[in-house]
């Protein structure tokens, strides 16, 4: 190893030597990697390879743009052998077309047909409708303080501050507090400014603002409808058709129909109205037309076939209120007193066989028959009542008494809880009442 290093050591003092100056090498006695691929068999060059990377690249960025979903194009305005050349015509052979009730539904594969598609149909006038795709989607925000201006001038304000907004429209307001109140709608490009980056925004034209997050509430929420069409669905941004005026759904400004005139007091024109979406005598935007109950549903069903454990807006009814659905649930108590409303049940039906029996049966013979100072069996005593004065037969004598007493106080005093306490007392009442006998 040192020989080696002496050896080009005495080589560059030779170099410098005979050039008259030093000089650095700029190779050493190891061979770089690849240098040498060429004289294989089967073997590609460095520029080879790069080019494949980037072909590889370029085919997985084309395969990640395939992969976006694309939303329809629905057509309304042409026919299915039309559509067709159109689409030959810009070179586009990878579609699918699905007839509806309103037209055709157009499912292209790239952005870039969509693109083109849309681009063609607005400049031939031909109308349709889309959706937005997810990278164009903008930012809606509220922006309330404002007194009612033209939508330039509200512009105007916001690029003094440094806002560039891709659209603004005036919020429609049922209750204004003054007169002259307004809301407006802001549009935006995703990323292009954030709730925080607008709260610090609070003058514009030297007036008070405030920015919110623009949402849908109560009913609205499910219902999407357009403002230029009056169909739900889609919305007036991405509307590509005639207007229609939700009153008498005929092909003019709301603010043009007959049926307002007639309202504001001309008696020559009729009065009666037709929805553009069931025909009804109503407003397109009444909440009272079928076609909105039914979008409703559709919507619903979409929505719990895509979040399935995450949708709880509707619940099945409760079962009813009954023993099978909800039976009893057991208590102690009741269990302990039901056991001994049926032993009183049993003793007392004891009770009513002997009593039968001994009425039907030969007389008891007495002491005197017997020989004995007691009963062969005692009779079994009958509780006979006088309303004026209970006789002696009715009640306990002193000696009975007293052992009613002590066997209680012994009884008792072996319980060691409120159920044993009962179950004596219990027993001791049935024995004495209808079992004991002086």
């Amino acid at each position: 190893m040192s020989g080696g290093y002496t050896s080009a050591q005495g080589s560059l003092i030779n170099q410098g030597q005979s050039s008259g100056m030093y000089s650095v090498p700029t190779n050493n006695m190891f061979t770089p990697v690849g240098i040498h691929l060429d004289d294989f068999e089967g073997a590609e060059s460095t520029e080879a390879q790069l080019a494949k990377r980037v072909k590889k690249n370029d085919s997985e960025n084309s395969k990640e743009q395939t992969k976006t979903k694309v939303p329809p194009i629905t057509i309304t305005s042409l026919k299915l052998a039309q559509l067709n050349e159109f689409l030959a015509t810009l070179k586009i052979k990878d579609y699918v077309t699905t007839y509806m009730s309103i037209g055709i539904k157009l499912a292209l594969t790239t952005t870039e047909h969509f693109e083109t598609v849309t681009k063609f149909l607005q400049e031939n006038r031909i109308q349709f409708f889309k959706y937005q795709l997810s990278q164009d989607r903008l930012l809606k925000y509220v922006l309330s303080g404002l007194t009612k201006m033209p939508i330039s001038d509200v512009v105007g304000l916001m690029s003094e501050a440094n806002l560039a907004p891709v659209e603004v429209k005036e919020m429609n307001i049922q209750k204004r507090r003054y007169d002259e109140q307004c809301n407006y709608i802001v549009y935006f490009k995703k990323g292009s400014v954030n709730l925080e980056r607008l709260k610090q925004v609070k003058y514009l034209g030297h007036m008070c603002v405030k920015w919110d997050v623009f949402t849908r509430r109560e009913l609205n929420s499910t219902v999407l409808q357009c403002n230029n069409c009056c169909m739900f669905g889609h919305m007036a941004r991405n509307c590509h058709r005639n207007k229609i005026c939700p009153q008498c759904s005929e092909n003019h400004e709301v603010n043009k129909c007959t049926i307002m005139l007639t309202e504001s007091g001309d008696p020559q024109v009729s009065v009666t109205k037709k929805c553009i979406n069931c025909s009804g005598n109503h407003d397109a935007t009444d909440i009272i037309c079928p076609k909105r109950a039914q979008y409703v549903t559709y919507v619903t069903q979409q929505q719990r076939r895509q979040h399935p454990r995450g949708n709880n807006s509707e619940r099945l009814p409760p079962p009813p209120l009954d023993q099978q659905n909800f039976p009893q649930l057991r208590n102690p108590a009741q269990d302990h007193l039901r056991r001994f409303q049926n032993q009183l049940q049993e003793q007392q039906a004891s009770y009513s066989q002997n009593v039968n029996r001994s009425n039907t049966s030969d007389p008891p013979l007495g002491p005197a028959a017997t020989g004995s100072s007691s009963y062969a069996h005692p009779p079994t005593p009958r509780l006979e009542s006088n309303n004026s004065n209970q006789t002696s037969g009715n009640l306990f004598s002193f000696q009975e008494i007293n052992e009613l007493t002590t066997e209680i106080i012994e009884q008792l005093g072996k319980c060691s809880t409120r159920k044993e306490q009962f179950d004596v007392i219990m027993h001791l009442t049935i024995k004495y009442l209808y079992s004991h006998h002086g």
